[in-house]
């Protein structure tokens, strides 16, 4: 199981600080689905989704990465 960020507007999938590709096999694997969020919301990045690639199921699970705002 591989866990990705993937940008909506540009169709691209995060692999770094500022750096992208189309590749989603090259994306950075957060394992973990809170680290990506995580990642999200502190580098303040919109529009995204979170990808969980699942090997044997042959199926990705798509969810949306919303902004949360600080009370």
């Amino acid at each position: 199981m591989r866990v990705i960020l993937h940008d909506l507007g540009t169709d691209l999938y995060f692999v770094g600080a500022n750096m992208w590709t189309n590749d989603h096999s090259k994306a950075l694997n957060f394992e973990h689905m809170d680290q990506a969020f995580e990642l999200a919301r502190r580098t303040g990045l919109e529009d995204l989704e979170l990808v969980i690639c699942i090997n044997r199921a042959g199926v990705d699970i798509h969810m949306p990465v919303t902004r949360v705002e600080k009370y």
